[in-house]
């Protein structure tokens, strides 16, 4: 598991100066379709599990700061700094988050699952985290999960789906909500 999480963290810290300009367009065509379906408020307490250099911040209300943007890879958060320094950036582990019970108003994961050595662990601290009747927000990749294999994951980790979709582009999305 921990060299699962080294891998992947070696990954993104050798390519966080060019991962915006390399996969920008792809990043911000998930976030437009996601969040047809679930607008952001510029009141929620909103966490972004493997939120990277932090794309997300774009689609965010300009009046909220109120974003928590948690990375494995501390490169790719300083990239994020660089663009928005009143963002909260958390250096930290997907699978074991740094916050307390029931805080979140809103949480996403957007093409992270797939990356964790425990997607289900990731899940159950997603809910832990996230306030009753808060959303979560997941999309995988639909080369590494079907449906299916999304639909039992979440289920096991005692999140009620609203909806699940096929995306325009390259992943498969859920959205779920904390009861």
């Amino acid at each position: 598991m921990i060299n699962k999480k080294l891998e992947i963290c070696k990954r993104y810290e050798s390519t966080a100066k060019a991962y915006d300009k390399r996969y920008i367009d792809i990043q911000y065509q998930k976030f437009r379709e996601i969040l047809e379906k679930v607008p952001l408020s510029n009141k929620w307490l909103i966490l972004d599990v493997g939120g990277g250099t932090g794309l997300l911040k774009d689609f965010i209300p300009s009046l909220n700061r109120n974003i928590f943007i948690l990375d494995l890879s501390f490169s790719m958060l300083k990239e994020a700094r660089k663009k928005d320094k009143e963002s909260f950036v958390i250096c930290g582990d997907g699978e074991n988050l740094p916050f307390r019970d029931k805080i979140f108003d809103i949480i996403t994961c957007i093409s992270t699952l797939q990356n964790m050595p425990e997607p289900l662990k990731s899940l159950r601290e997603q809910k832990r985290v996230a306030k009753k009747g808060a959303k979560i927000i997941v999309t995988v990749l639909k080369k590494s999960y079907s449906k299916n294999d999304l639909r039992e994951i979440v289920e096991k980790a005692g999140l009620d789906i609203i909806e699940m979709f096929q995306m325009k582009i390259e992943d498969i999305a859920t959205i779920v909500e904390n009861k």
